[in-house]
């Protein structure tokens, strides 16, 4: 993203990332009783980091300044690779596991998610 202000954070790349659920909604023909599924290319970056599966993410950033505009660029990986059409972004259930939900095995749960113990 280009920027016009001095000191960016990598929440604001984050917050880049989370709108895109505000402008592109989930297409309907993605959502069924049992999963979404990723069909939107306008969502990738969003869904590759909303997956309930990511259990690690390390991102970087970098600011540099070309013909006096501010250029910020930020990048995550995460421990799964990035969704291809019609992959289940994530399973219908209960709304977490402190509602009824099962952690899978070597996972607890901590706040309605499950995590690493």
């Amino acid at each position: 993203m280009d920027i016009d202000w001095d000191v960016p954070e990598i929440t604001s790349a984050a917050w880049a990332w989370m709108e895109e659920i505000e402008k592109s909604a989930v297409r309907d023909n993605a959502i069924s009783n049992k999963a979404v599924t990723f069909k939107d290319a306008a969502l990738r970056q969003y869904l590759n980091l909303m997956r309930p599966s990511i259990t690690k993410i390390g991102c970087a950033e970098v600011l540099c300044k070309e013909k006096g505009v501010n250029k910020y660029r930020a990048f995550c990986l995460t421990d799964q690779a990035p969704l291809k059409d019609n992959e289940v972004v994530y399973e219908a259930g209960k709304g977490g596991c402190d509602k009824g939900e099962t952690c899978p095995k070597g996972l607890t749960c901590k706040k309605g998610l499950c995590a690493k113990p």
